[in-house]
């Protein structure tokens, strides 16, 4: 027997199937990120359960926005170097601004980026400066880097598809 229904607290279809067990509690598997364990399947006693997630784990998607692209291609930064410049924030190898708001060096410690994470979803690179032009953002703009983090954070699945198409947003690190 097999129903859909929606993982508790998590908002993941996924498939139920009921079938014989052996009498006892035969495993316990664990579903999402090791630090969270939200999900557990435990077999118990006279009927075991199976669950099957319907779809695979998110991947954090990374974009830059048009001003960052033509900012990054004067500066001759890749999207290969920027890739493994979210990666180390990702692993936590940057300066938290806090509230999503990320400074990364990048271009052989030239260059400074901005870069918002919006909620596990989205990383976006936003700004590009050169060490030598500015020492810093200011509050100002760390302000509005957090505004804008949270703006982000807000994205529909539509507004994201129409920022691509006007190409306000460009997709990289397709790979990961």
């Amino acid at each position: 027997m097999q129903e859909r229904m929606t993982a508790p607290l998590r908002g993941v279809p996924f498939s139920f199937r009921r079938c014989e067990g052996h009498g006892r509690v035969t495993s316990v598997e664990q579903f999402g990120p090791p630090e969270s364990r939200a999900l557990n399947l435990v077999r118990y006693s006279t009927e075991c359960y199976t669950l099957r997630v319907a779809s695979s784990p998110r991947r954090e998607r990374v974009f830059k926005t048009a001003w960052f692209a033509k900012a990054a291609r004067k500066a001759q930064i890749g999207d290969d170097e920027l890739c493994a410049a979210v990666a180390q924030a990702r692993a936590g190898q940057c300066d938290d601004l806090g509230n999503g708001v990320y400074k990364k060096r990048v271009s052989q410690n030239l260059y400074r980026s901005i870069i918002l994470a919006t909620g596990g979803r989205y990383w976006i690179l936003t700004y590009l400066f050169a060490k030598q032009d500015r020492a810093n953002i200011d509050a100002a703009e760390l302000q509005g880097f957090r505004d804008l983090a949270k703006s982000y954070g807000r994205l529909t699945a539509d507004n994201l598809a129409d920022l691509l198409e006007d190409k306000e947003f460009v997709e990289i690190c397709h790979g990961d």
